[in-house]
């Protein structure tokens, strides 16, 4: 969010010094119309697109409304005598275009600065995406992601269950390269298997609760997740008749779950910030799990 509110700030900066100057406010010339509306209609299409529903063709509809709109009042109100299709062709589009390039080049050195000055520390804000639960549930589950490079399509993720106003979050592994993909599996007990080309987890939302999943030898282990950023893990390991799991250097048991998996039933992916039911994706199989 702190990068779009830099750019609106930018954007807003030129048409509230020229409504403010009152030579500049009755100015009804094109160029002076243009850089009087232009920017607040851009300002409504990024703060539309930013939300969680974002409707890339409604939020363009509203920013060309707000433009057309305040074109309409300075061209009545002014008594200018330019044509619209004029306005709109010649000077409002291309305008609309060159705005673009800025807020693209805008975001683009914001986080490039945040970036350099402290890569480690570096996100996004946390984007959620619901995810529509199978029968009657009190708990609401969304898969939450944010940006952790600037550039690269690299993510933090968490699973969020809320239940009467209250949230619960439980960290899952990053992604490292690659755009977000989770496919989704129905359990014969209730539970969602959830499957990336990073994560294996099973989510239950009675309980709140996500296990880790890991295959050792062809057979799943289920084990705790720490709640914080995985920095290193390792795979399943045996000593001393236990098997266990590492993750940030500290251990964590894992146990056998056979059968956890049978009769399991797609339901839905996630892909990029959108869930869609099997009837809308079909299934596709991950090919690089760890």
């Amino acid at each position: 969010m702190s990068s779009t509110i830099f750019v609106i700030c930018i954007f807003a900066l030129v048409p509230a010094i020229l409504w403010s100057i009152p030579k500049t406010r009755r100015n009804s010339g094109m160029t002076m119309t243009a850089l009087k509306t232009v920017p607040l209609g851009m300002i409504a299409f990024f703060i539309l697109n930013y939300l969680p529903a974002s409707m890339p063709l409604l939020s363009g509809v509203l920013c060309w409304a707000i433009i057309l709109l305040l074109a309409r009042f300075i061209r009545n109100r002014y008594k200018a005598n330019w044509k619209y299709p004029v306005f709109i062709f010649l000077v409002a589009v291309p305008f609309s275009i060159f705005c673009l390039v800025i807020a693209i080049s805008a975001n683009f050195f914001y986080n490039a600065v945040r970036y350099a000055a402290d890569s480690e520390q570096y996100h996004g804000e946390w984007l959620a995406t619901a995810i529509p639960l199978p029968g009657e549930s009190k708990t609401k589950l969304s898969l939450e992601q944010r940006s952790i490079h600037p550039f690269l399509a690299e993510y933090d993720y968490q699973l969020v269950f809320e239940r009467d106003g209250r949230k619960t979050a439980q960290r899952l592994l990053t992604n490292t390269g690659g755009r977000t993909q989770f496919n989704l599996y129905t359990l014969i007990d209730g539970r969602l298997y959830l499957e990336s080309k990073e994560n294996r987890c099973i989510a239950d939302p009675e309980e709140q609760t996500v296990l880790g999943v890991q295959m050792f030898n062809g057979q799943p282990y289920a084990s705790e997740l720490p709640n914080e950023t995985v920095k290193s893990f390792s795979g399943i390991q045996e000593k001393d008749g236990k098997t266990y799991v590492e993750y940030n250097n500290r251990k964590y048991e894992a146990h056998l779950i056979n059968g956890a998996f049978d009769g399991r039933k797609y339901y839905g992916t996630i892909r990029s910030r959108k869930f869609y039911s099997a009837a809308e994706k079909p299934e596709t199989k991950l090919t690089t799990l760890k």
